[in-house]
């Protein structure tokens, strides 16, 4: 989201230092606090979490689904949703306050794009398609390790992605590896 709220700053005109002020900031809170809160709203939106639902499952005897994380976090997220927002242009106000230019300028790079891809459309069935593969695991007992493989399994067999753009993708290996790493460490304990 970073890279989205900044360009929306810089188009608004607020870039780091004295115009941040204008927007830039505010845009900046709502998007760190919210991407927080959507980490923690779901089971298999943060990497900290499955290591929370297995020490519920090891500890307390409690079997934490996707489903049953999310119907959980469901009601305190949305309330959360509506009030952080709230809250941070309450206690942190832009002194841009109509952004309808922003609007217009971001439909017209809609446009521009125009029709999604045959790429694009695949995509979002796969991850429709993983979502409700992680949702309904405890009926089809394939966990989510399993499900995540098999998106990135049909990415690659769809021709979405190439082998060559997920290994050129460093980063995100760089976090699997370590995660990895830290689960195996966890179970040692």
């Amino acid at each position: 989201m970073a890279p989205i709220l900044r360009n929306v700053a810089e188009v608004l005109g607020s870039e780091p230092g004295p115009t941040s002020v204008r927007i830039g900031s505010y845009l900046t809170l709502v998007g760190f606090h919210t991407n927080y809160l959507a980490s923690v709203m779901f089971l298999t939106s943060m990497v900290g979490n499955p290591l929370i639902a297995k020490f519920a499952s090891d500890i307390a005897n409690v079997e934490l689904t996707w489903a049953r994380w999310a119907l959980a976090a469901c009601l305190p997220g949305l309330c959360s949703f509506a009030l952080i927002p709230w809250l941070l242009y309450n206690l942190n106000p832009p002194q841009l306050r109509e952004t309808a230019h922003a609007q217009a300028f971001a439909n017209g790079k809609l446009a521009a794009l125009g029709p999604m891809t045959r790429q694009e459309r695949t995509l979002l069935v796969i991850l429709a398609a993983v979502i409700i593969g992680w949702m309904t695991s405890p009926w089809h007992g394939l966990g989510n390790t399993a499900m995540a493989m098999a998106g990135v399994c049909a990415i690659l067999l769809s021709g979405v992605l190439t082998w060559e753009n997920i290994l050129s993708n460093a980063k995100a290996w760089e976090v699997i590896i370590w995660f990895a790493l830290l689960l195996m460490m966890a179970d040692e304990t």
